[in-house]
C-alpha cells in the first residue's frame, strides 16, 4: 500500500510527502501504526494490484497531533470527542478507476469499519474540487477553510455516523449501510472490540 500511496501522491501529483521515502518509493507515516488500512484490488490482470486505499485513526487508540487541532475535533458535538471520534485520511483513487464507483465503495467500507467500531463524529479534510463528493456521502461543513501544511486550502467536514435523517435527505448511499447496521444491533452500542 505504502508503494501505491507514493505513486499517486509523489509521482502523479508531484506532492512534497515529508514522509515519503524517495528511494524505496514508499509513503507511509506515523498514523499507519495504529490506523485501520482498507485497500481494494483489481483482480483482473491476475495480479493483486491496489488501485484504492482509505486510512481510519481513532481518538481514543492513539494521539492526532496535528489533527486533532487542525479538524477542531473538541468541538465534536454531544461530547463524542475523544471516545467516539476518528479521522480519515489518505483516501485514494488510482487513475484508470477515479470515474468509477471505486472511491465511493471505499467512503462505505471506511464507514462501515468505523460505525461497527463505535465511532460517532468523523472527520475528513479534502480539496475543494472534492466537496460536492464528501457532501453527497452525507458530510458537512465544519469549520472555515483552512491552509493545510501541505494539500493547500482544505475543507475540513464532519460526518454524524448516525444520522439516518441527514443521509436520507441527501441521498447518501450511507443510509443504505446505517440501516444494515441498525437491523443488526438494534439493542446495544456501537462495539469498539472489534480489531
Amino acid at each position: 500500500m505504502a508503494e501505491f500511496r507514493y505513486s499517486v501522491y509523489v509521482e502523479e501529483m508531484g506532492r512534497a510527502e515529508p514522509s515519503a521515502n524517495h528511494q524505496a518509493k514508499t509513503l507511509r507515516d506515523p498514523l499507519d501504526d495504529e490506523g485501520v488500512n482498507i485497500a481494494a484490488y483489481d483482480h483482473s490482470s491476475g495480479s493483486q494490484e491496489i488501485v484504492g486505499c482509505v486510512r481510519l485513526n481513532y481518538s481514543w487508540r492513539q494521539a492526532l497531533s496535528f489533527y486533532e487541532d487542525f479538524y477542531e475535533m473538541r468541538r465534536s458535538p454531544s461530547a463524542t470527542h475523544p471516545g467516539f471520534t476518528s479521522i480519515c485520511t489518505r483516501l485514494m483513487v488510482g487513475k484508470r478507476h477515479r470515474r468509477s464507483d471505486l472511491p465511493v465503495r471505499l467512503v462505505r467500507a471506511a464507514y462501515s469499519r468505523a460505525l461497527m467500531d463505535g465511532v460517532r463524529q468523523g472527520y475528513i479534510d479534502c480539496n475543494q474540487h472534492l466537496n460536492d463528493f464528501f457532501l453527497r456521502m452525507g458530510f458537512v461543513m465544519h469549520c472555515n477553510p483552512k491552509t493545510h501544511p501541505i494539500y493547500g486550502t482544505v475543507t475540513v467536514l464532519r460526518l454524524a455516523m448516525h444520522d439516518i435523517t441527514h443521509f436520507e435527505a441527501c441521498r447518501s448511499p450511507l443510509a443504505a449501510d446505517l440501516r444494515d447496521w441498525m437491523a443488526l444491533t438494534p439493542t446495544r452500542q456501537p462495539d469498539r472490540n472489534h480489531q
